[in-house]
Formats: structure tokens, C-alpha cells, sequence
């Protein structure tokens, strides 16, 4: 990724821009294709219903690309506004509208183009040239996708930055290439997710139609609502599914750490119980499946027996597997293989262990 820098910048200026109007600042336009996540404005009086965005055209014919709604902005130094999705591409150009306020301006030495009202939303219209320079500023960085797209998106190449698209694709996004760091998909796909090469971090996902990776996922997956889910390439760390697959789960490939089914999982270790008690813990089943394994944390060297029961009115029932014999483990994480049993989603089943 590459910085952008939009506008002249920030200034205590010769003169001021009246509120009321859709202020262009030509000066400084935008050197790169991305995201703003910051614009800065200096104001000479108090400011609402501010808005600043992207604008492209040319002459004095403008049409607003993207912005975002500010709102109120305090006078008399630069204000800073971080965390912003604004979209802008190659030559666009910074503007402003204020309800109230003036904002700074130096008075000569500029290129500028004024409109009387609120254009953010009005399409392309023609504005009125000026020699101004308007006090107000915009950054951010090349290669960053944050808001819809309709058809289909080929990535063939390796990527290695940050792939972020914020709201939807209703068509199909290919990922043939390798990925080398985060893949985040924070809203919806309607058609298909294919990814046929390396995804090196992780991938987001909180909806899409169907996932297909069938290339290798080095380390962590994370769905929150999708169709159908297939998997025919090598997983070599976590899975994480955290609602719903509306259609199927498949695994063709070689996944080599496995998928918690139930548990508290690896959560922080503030106390520890007593040695030789008999302890249960109830938990619900994340997802369907085959456990073949528990993992206990210990803080010191031990032998532990576990179990696991099924669940009646929210009692400990029938015994579902055991390990009798004690097992040695030391302090830190260990796992202790079990007997196979099939558990099933959103079913209740109590954890077992005794310590010597």
C-alpha cells in the first residue's frame, strides 16, 4: 500500500469560505487510486452539518464520488477525523459543505470551484471557478476496496497487503493468486467465494452465498454465515464458523489442527481447581462432530483421568467416553486422546476430569 494525500492541507488563512456553499478545492489532487481514512479542516467559526468527500470531473463540471458526514467541527485550530472509509481515485479532487461555520481560506493563489448549497448528493453539476485555497485536507492508502461491487473480481496475482471490502459483491470473487495477509469480506456475498491459492493469515467472512478454497490455508478461517462451505485444500491452523452453514461442510484436503467442538477453548487462567475432586463442567456443543481428543490446562506436573456425559434436565447422564488410566501431563496445555463419540450441535454434554 501507498499513502494518498488529498488538498493543500490546513491553515490559519486571509479570509474565510461562507457557510451554504459546496466548496472544491482543485490544488492538491488525490496521487493514488484507495481509501481516505482522515480529513482535517481548519474553521474560522464553530461548524454543523459538515461533510467532506471526493469529487471527480474537470473545468467546473464536478460530480461527488464519495464522502463522509462529519458533522459538527470547533474553530481555531485543525480538527482531525480518523477512521473513515472515504473512496477516492486518481486526480479526484477534496471538497466541503458546511450548514454553519465558516471555514479558512487564503483569499488568492488557488483553484477552486464554489456552488451555493449542499451538492454532496446532487449528481454532476456546474460550479462556479475561483482563485481560493480552501482549508481542508484528506489521507490514506492505495489498495484498499471498501464498498460494493456488482459482477466479478479476479485476483490472479499475489496480494500482499490488505484485501477489505466492506459491504457486498453480488457477483463472484475469484483468488487465484496467493494472499499474504488478511482477506476481511465484513458484510455480504451473494455469489461465490473461490480462493485456488495461498491464503497466508486469514480470511473474514460474515456472509456469502458458497466458499470454495481449494488452495492452502496457512493459518486461520473465520465465517459467520454462509451457504456452502468447501474446503479440498490443506488447512494448517483453525476454522472458525461462528453461526450458521445453510448448506454443507466438506473437507477434502488435509486440515492439521483441528476444529474445537466443545470447551471453553484457550482462555486466560486466573485460578486452578483442587487435586483429587471429581470435576464437571457443562457446555454446549459449537458444532457437529467426531471428538477424538481433550485438551487440559495444567499448572504444574500431574496424572488426570477425563470423561465426557451426556446431559439430561441439566444433570450429568450417561457416560460417553473415559479415560481411566491417568495420563501424565506437565504444566501448560495437554491432550489427552479419548475414545471417538459423535456429538451433535447445540447439544448439552458435561466435561469431566480428576487430578493426582
Amino acid at each position: 500500500m501507498a499513502a494518498i494525500v488529498i488538498g493543500y492541507g490546513t491553515f490559519d488563512g486571509d479570509g474565510v469560505m461562507i457557510a451554504g456553499y459546496t466548496a472544491l478545492d482543485l490544488n492538491v489532487p488525490a496521487n493514488g487510486t484507495g481509501t481516505i481514512t482522515t480529513f482535517q479542516a481548519w474553521f474560522n467559526t464553530n461548524a454543523t452539518g459538515v461533510k467532506i468527500g471526493t469529487f471527480y470531473g474537470s473545468g467546473t463540471s464536478w460530480t461527488r464520488r464519495d464522502y463522509e458526514a462529519i458533522g459538527n467541527v470547533t474553530a481555531g485550530s485543525t480538527q482531525t477525523f480518523s477512521g473513515l472509509s472515504c473512496d477516492v481515485t486518481t486526480s479526484d479532487n477534496i471538497g466541503m459543505y458546511a450548514g454553519t461555520g465558516d471555514l479558512e481560506r487564503y483569499q488568492a493563489g488557488g483553484t477552486t470551484c464554489i456552488l451555493s448549497g449542499d451538492q454532496f448528493d446532487a449528481g454532476t453539476k456546474t460550479y462556479t471557478a475561483g482563485s481560493r485555497i480552501f482549508s481542508i485536507y484528506g489521507t490514506g492508502a492505495t489498495g484498499i476496496t471498501q464498498k460494493s461491487l456488482i459482477g466479478t473480481l479476479n485476483l490472479a496475482g499475489a496480494l500482499s497487503g490488505i484485501l477489505k471490502i466492506f459491504e457486498s459483491l453480488a457477483g463472484t470473487l475469484d483468488l487465484s493468486g496467493a494472499l499474504a495477509t488478511v482477506f476481511r469480506f465484513s458484510k455480504s456475498l451473494s455469489g461465490a467465494l473461490n480462493s485456488v491459492g495461498s491464503l497466508a493469515i486469514k480470511a473474514l467472512i460474515k456472509k456469502a452465498g458458497t466458499v470454495n478454497f481449494s488452495g492452502l490455508v496457512n493459518r486461520k478461517i473465520s465465517l459467520l454465515r454462509i451457504g456452502t462451505l468447501n474446503m479440498s485444500g490443506a488447512v494448517s491452523t483453525i476454522l472458525k464458523i461462528f453461526k450458521s452453514i445453510a448448506g454443507s461442510l466438506s473437507f477434502a484436503g488435509i486440515m492439521s489442527l483441528l476444529i474445537r467442538i466443545i470447551g471453553a477453548g484457550n482462555v486466560s487462567i486466573d485460578n486452578y481447581l483442587p487435586e483429587n475432586v471429581f470435576h464437571l463442567s457443562k457446555f454446549i456443543a459449537e458444532f457437529s462432530g467426531i471428538i477424538s481428543e481433550v485438551k487440559v490446562y495444567s499448572n504444574a506436573p500431574a496424572d488426570i483421568k477425563v470423561a465426557v456425559y451426556s446431559d439430561v434436565g441439566g444433570e450429568p447422564s450417561s457416560l460417553l467416553s473415559v479415560v481411566n488410566t491417568p495420563t501424565a501431563v506437565v504444566a501448560g496445555w495437554n491432550t489427552i486422546a479419548i475414545p471417538n463419540i459423535s456429538l451433535t450441535i447445540g447439544t448439552s454434554y458435561w466435561l469431566a476430569f480428576n487430578s493426582g
